[in-house]
């Protein structure tokens, strides 16, 4: 694929997922509106972004952390309540960028934090420092490959 390939692909794809979120209707829940849009990228984007799975987590206090509240999609985890540290690296550059695309392979990947829920690559976003969207990118997303997870996403690795 050329260079202008690649990048009228970006645009169309930016373009179409911003109207999609654009349709969905903020609550006055953050994690009412987090759910939605997780719902929609699984239902409309599952295919484009090799999604198997999408989690949904809400950030607690005291001790500070972020719990998982939901999981769509095949094989969920007996983990819901499950905890991530606010320490994480991944957190911390989700949190500067409002979105991130990880792999097992990528520096500041925490196979300690992932493997409990077999996660091996995942693109996580947010909108709010309350709630974080997380997405469970299928098997074959590898170093390779890493611009057919995302078409043309400037990489966010570490």
């Amino acid at each position: 694929m050329t260079t202008v390939e690649r990048s009228l692909q970006y645009r169309s794809f930016w373009r179409r997922l911003d109207g999609t979120l654009g349709t969905i209707a903020a609550q006055r829940d953050v994690m009412t509106t987090l759910d939605a849009i997780l719902k929609t990228i699984l239902r409309d984007y599952r295919d484009d972004l090799n999604l198997v799975a999408g989690r949904l987590y809400e950030k607690l206090d005291e001790p500070e952390r972020y719990v998982l509240r939901r999981w769509y999609g095949p094989n969920p985890p007996d983990r819901i309540g499950y905890t991530v540290p606010i320490t994480y690296q991944a957190v911390a550059l989700l949190l500067e960028r409002g979105l991130l695309v990880m792999k097992e392979s990528d520096p500041g990947f925490d196979r300690s934090i992932e493997d409990p829920l077999g996660v091996s690559a995942f693109a996580a976003l947010t909108e709010s420092k309350r709630g974080l969207v997380g997405a469970t990118c299928s098997s074959v997303f590898r170093s390779s490959d890493q611009n057919s997870l995302l078409p043309s996403l400037p990489r966010t690795s570490l």
